[in-house]
């Protein structure tokens, strides 16, 4: 469940004016790049823990969906910071589970061999 909480609303916009100043700033570039890297491995192990205990399906790239992940996230903050009084945290809930459910299948059940 996502929470917002109020005194957090101002942090993507802070995030943003940081990633507009990275363009023209090699050292900044890094940093961010560095970010999003340590962003997806985490998010990558979370998802390979997941696919483990077979919760997550097998076929799901842990990587790539990392990125699919914070791509979503980004354009969630952009939209909520842009929009704010159209993105209320309720909408913003159900556009992420209607976004992430199909990056994050659950296996398929097999079916049990009756007799054989």
């Amino acid at each position: 469940r996502i929470r917002v909480r109020r005194a957090h609303r101002g942090d993507g916009r802070v995030w943003w004016v940081f990633c507009g100043r990275d363009t023209g700033d090699p050292a900044l570039a890094r940093i961010n790049k560095a970010y999003y890297d340590e962003f997806r491995d985490g998010l990558a192990a979370i998802i390979r823990y997941q696919q483990r205990e077979g919760l997550l399906a097998a076929h799901i790239d842990p990587a790539v969906t990392g990125d699919a992940i914070i791509s979503i996230i980004d354009g969630f903050c952009i939209r909520a910071t842009l929009e704010r009084e159209e993105w209320p945290p309720e909408r913003q809930r159900a556009q992420l589970e209607a976004m992430l459910r199909p990056l994050l299948p659950k296996p398929e059940k097999r079916r049990s061999r009756k007799g054989g």
